[in-house]
């Protein structure tokens, strides 16, 4: 089993991945505070610097810059985020604490 420092939450948000050969949309389909998984309908490979844009519904998504392919495989690709911007980091937070609630 695996052991993660930040929970995960299962999500169904669009995104969009900027990767070297350009834009690709894609799905999240889990989130944490430092990285989520993405479906895997992008040729990335391990190591990949890429940007993320996360759309949640608001004006503006959630930038994520220079964050790092972990893995990618038949789950997904895995997602490590190196640093956000305060703004989105804490625009990411909400969402998360959003998601901890119970419905």
């Amino acid at each position: 089993m695996i052991e993660r420092r930040y929970q995960r939450f299962p999500v169904s948000l669009p995104c969009a991945l900027m990767a070297h050969d350009g834009p690709h949309i894609t799905r999240s389909v889990d989130l944490s505070r430092k990285g989520c998984r993405l479906q895997n309908t992008v040729p990335v490979v391990p190591n990949t610097v890429i940007d993320l844009l996360l759309f949640t519904g608001e004006d503006l998504p959630i930038a994520i810059q220079a964050a790092n392919v972990r893995w990618c495989g038949t789950d997904g690709i895995g997602i490590e985020f190196q640093a956000l911007a305060s703004y989105h980091q804490q625009r990411l937070n909400l969402l998360l604490n959003q998601l901890m609630q119970p419905h």
